[in-house]
């Protein structure tokens, strides 16, 4: 009936917080809540069976969390039976009772989430991304049996009290990058200046509101916030696919032509959705496009498609339609469509996005040479912030359209700051919040010192003591 009908749109619009949006065209939503508005409609059909792909994979903190903890809070009550494709192990092995991995068509492991853990080595290998917790348990061979490995910080700290142990961690500067003078210089070089930006939707969203913002040559820049907080929007205006309402960007075009003589793009844009972005017949005509319109030699196109192809794992695929590959697969194809272009500034958005967590870093690793060795500057848009902490150099976090924090990550993540973070919904690198919570539990001072971004720095400096050795 129509009264049923009002009443699960109107559960689901409460569960999902999206009571504010219920009259906005989904066209216009950003990309984390056209997500939840999906999931919403579909867990309005009450199904029996709920299989969800990736149903987290454009969400901030927030986003995730809410969903999990409806999801579990659904398949409780309602007796669903739940089926997740996921990567984010950390977020949602506490809630499941049985993990199945695959790899190339086969089942390699089905069985108990603790037991993943346990064997965790191997599955590493695979791509998959183990709980901090459960690593730091396993190096520190805290947990002989399977039932007692943790998953989450809640489990870890429960036993560490039990077992009247505590943690510490080893102090150890990261070495100063060597640098040269020449790179130095380069990289005080300003190629954006934005000024006052204001950007207003056609339906009345305010997407910005009076962002200042200068970019300078050979920055990797990781751009973060809520979904909805115009971290997009932002990107798009410095690419010139959006003009702005009011403000304006300068873009100094003669560095870029003095010191980027190849790039064919001052800026390039790696959108989102790679469907938004894909049309070509072929991956191969795909990535060829661009360098065709810029009437490129035939041979030095089929060279140039090659070597990127080549570089991203996208050979096998060069005569395949782009719209038949995965999700993952896209984004490949789109990113290469705007690398081969050379841009000055790459923008890009979710990049690791439906990637496991080694195809995440390679794509990561790829963009830190572009940015290394070319001094191309990189603008990297992302929920994963453990991720890109380990990559940018400088962090910029949005909130209702504005700059909240702009700075090194020593800055941006500093105690006072993730407390910041955190009370907005936002996430903090995960290695940084193991610490933060331990050290909390122990009474001491979070300090610069536990600067901490990469997983294995953290599981080498890290170690037990008893009690009595305090």
């Amino acid at each position: 009936s129509r009264d049923e009908l009002l009443e699960r749109v109107n559960t689901m619009l409460k569960l999902f917080k999206l009571e504010d949006l219920a009259h906005k065209n989904p066209h216009n939503l950003s990309g984390g809540q056209k997500q939840l508005v999906a999931l919403a409609a579909v867990l309005a059909m009450y199904p029996k069976i709920l299989i969800l792909d990736e149903p987290t994979s454009n969400l901030d903190l927030l986003g995730t969390s809410m969903v999990y903890n409806v999801l579990y809070d659904l398949t409780r009550e309602r007796k669903y039976t739940l089926i997740i494709v996921e990567h984010k192990l950390e977020k949602f092995l506490p809630m499941v009772d049985r993990v199945v991995v695959l790899n190339k068509g086969e089942c390699v492991f089905d069985g108990s989430p603790r037991k993943l853990v346990r064997e965790a080595e191997d599955y590493i290998k695979l791509g998959l991304q183990i709980p901090i917790t459960s690593l730091v348990a396993l190096r520190l061979k805290l947990f002989r049996s399977e039932d007692a490995i943790p998953l989450s910080i809640d489990e870890f700290i429960k036993f560490i009290k039990i077992s009247k142990q505590n943690i510490v961690f080893k102090p150890m500067r990261e070495r100063p990058r060597r640098i040269s003078e020449d790179l130095k210089e380069d990289r005080n070089k300003i190629l954006v200046t934005a000024s006052e930006l204001w950007y207003e939707y056609p339906d009345g969203t305010v997407a910005l509101r009076g962002v200042d913002l200068q970019i300078r040559m050979g920055e990797f820049i990781g751009l973060i916030g809520h979904n909805g907080s115009g971290k997009t929007t932002l990107a798009k205006v410095i690419a010139g696919l959006y003009k702005p309402t009011k403000g304006h960007i300068i873009l100094n075009s003669e560095i870029i032509k003095t010191y980027f003589k190849e790039s064919l793009i001052p800026v390039g844009y790696v959108f989102q959705f790679p469907d938004d972005q894909l049309f070509a017949r072929t991956v191969y005509e795909e990535i060829a496009f661009g360098l065709k319109n810029f009437k490129i030699d035939p041979d030095d196109i089929r060279r140039r498609v090659n070597n990127i192809a080549k570089e991203l794992g996208l050979e096998e695929f060069l005569n395949v339609s782009p719209f038949r590959l995965s999700q993952g697969l896209k984004q490949k194809v789109a990113l290469a469509s705007i690398l081969v272009l050379r841009p000055a500034i790459l923008i890009v958005d979710e990049p690791t996005t439906g990637q496991d967590f080694i195809t995440s870093r390679k794509i990561m690793d790829m963009l830190k040479d572009l940015n290394e060795k070319y001094n191309i500057t990189i603008v990297t848009i992302s929920h994963d912030i453990s991720l890109i902490s380990e990559y940018c150099k400088r962090i910029i976090v949005m909130e209702d359209g504005k700059k909240l924090l702009d700075g090194p990550l020593n800055v941006v993540f500093s105690a006072s700051n993730m407390n910041l973070l955190e009370k907005m919904g936002l996430e903090s690198p995960r290695t940084l919040r193991f610490i933060k919570r331990i050290k909390e539990e122990q009474n001491m001072p979070f300090t610069e010192d536990d600067m901490i971004f990469r997983v294995d720095d953290l599981l080498d400096r890290i170690n037990i003591e008893e009690e009595s050795q305090k």
